[in-house]
């Protein structure tokens, strides 16, 4: 039974995280409904035909898509009948048959929602980037904070639809499958990566057939350096972007589905210590729902950091509005992780504070900022290194010997 064996603070954080996760969702689709605006005539001519074409071959491709996704979930399904089930699924559903049953619908339609979730965070993703790219230069006409306003939301949008999408159905199988939700949502990861490995290659096609469109062309003053304000070179390199920005968030859908697996499979194994004896089938599902929770206010911080990026004209730094943002953020998730590990995480021998998994938390954040800070390093126009590439660019190509 759903919210059975939860005690009223862990059935209310249930539903404080399936509220967070349709805000996610709707905020994603709203900052996407942002993005679709006019862009220059030329441009959006030319945009539109090479987006249009990726789109033509991505819907060329589902056939056998489709086929690799339901054969997948016929395996999955075929896997759970054949055989016998966990002690833990057959405490779950009151017998070996209804364990097998709800398992095998588990795994094939956790596969299949896993995949139609990618394919549609990669559709949206796809069309907002490339819309947002084309509107950049008569956005950029008005100012630059404006500019930076469709700049950031495509893929903020993917973001917040991927985190959100990928929270609410992994709330919802936790809900109904309990201890063996580990199990279900391995296939809910397994949909997603099945169909990001084939828009990593999809995208890589469509990138190499936009390389087609730009050069050679017959048309003339498209050629060479010439022709990189071309509104047909300026589309076809929208439509590379946009190809790889899908083809990123499919393959970050996935990557967060095999984490939040990685963390449920350790929250089980303490729900289950700090109830009792092991493998009596009681659970303190508190330990299950901190990753869920965490999540949830993660998504929380990136929202109100999004709203506080911001500039002017005066200022026009992007990388600092950006930076800002990350940085509230962070501290905010911190902040709140804090008080989530007090409220629900207790040691089993004692009910005091735990330290560890905030630690856990606190570790995590500041090496993602450190990534940032070390990658940001190596590409900002202010810093040592590209300063470097760009000093011996200016002598030219070497000659040739």
């Amino acid at each position: 039974m759903i919210m059975e064996g939860f005690t009223p603070i862990e059935a209310n954080l249930i539903w404080a995280v399936l509220l967070i996760a349709l805000i996610s969702i709707g905020y994603g689709f709203w900052l996407w409904r942002q993005v679709q605006h006019k862009a220059a005539d030329e441009i959006a001519a030319a945009g539109a035909t090479l987006v249009s074409g990726t789109q033509v071959y991505l819907a060329a491709g589902r056939g056998m898509l489709a086929v690799a996704v339901l054969g997948g979930a016929v395996l999955m399904a075929a896997s759970a009948l054949l055989a016998a089930p966990g002690a833990a699924a057959v405490q779950q559903f009151g017998s070996t048959a209804e364990a097998q049953t709800w398992v095998a619908i588990g795994r094939a339609g956790a596969l299949l929602i896993g995949a139609g979730s990618v394919l549609l965070i990669a559709w949206l993703g796809l069309g907002a980037s490339a819309q947002a790219n084309m509107a950049l230069i008569p956005a950029a006409r008005k100012g630059y904070p404006q500019a930076l306003q469709v700049a950031y939301r495509p893929g903020s949008s993917s973001g917040l639809l991927t985190a959100g999408l990928g929270l609410l159905v992994s709330t919802a199988i936790v809900l109904v499958y309990g201890a063996v939700s580990v199990d279900i949502l391995l296939s809910f990861a397994l949909g997603g990566v099945l169909v990001a490995i084939w828009l990593a290659v999809s995208s890589g096609i469509g990138a190499s057939a936009a390389d087609t469109a730009l050069f050679p062309t017959d048309e003339p003053g498209v050629s060479g350096s010439a022709g990189l304000q071309h509104p047909v070179t300026v589309a076809g390199l929208v439509q590379r972007s946009a190809s790889r920005v899908a083809a990123v968030a499919a393959d970050l859908f996935g990557t967060m589905e095999i984490a939040l697996v990685a963390a449920l499979i350790p929250g089980l194994m303490l729900a289950d210590i700090a109830s009792g004896a092991t493998g009596d089938g009681l659970y303190a599902f508190s330990f299950v729902l901190f990753p869920l929770v965490l999540r949830a206010i993660g998504i929380v911080a990136t929202i109100i950091g999004t709203l506080l990026i911001r500039t002017d004209e005066r200022k026009r730094n992007a990388r600092a509005a950006i930076n800002r943002g990350l940085y509230i953020g962070a501290a905010l998730a911190l902040v709140a992780a804090l008080g989530i590990s007090y409220i629900i995480v207790r040691r089993p021998d004692a009910a005091v504070f735990d330290w560890r998994p905030f630690c856990a938390v606190f570790t995590g954040v500041v090496l993602a900022l450190l990534a940032i800070k070390i990658s940001e390093y190596f590409t900002s126009s202010s810093a040592q290194p590209v300063k470097l590439v760009s000093r011996f660019s200016a002598h030219g190509a070497p000659p040739a010997s």
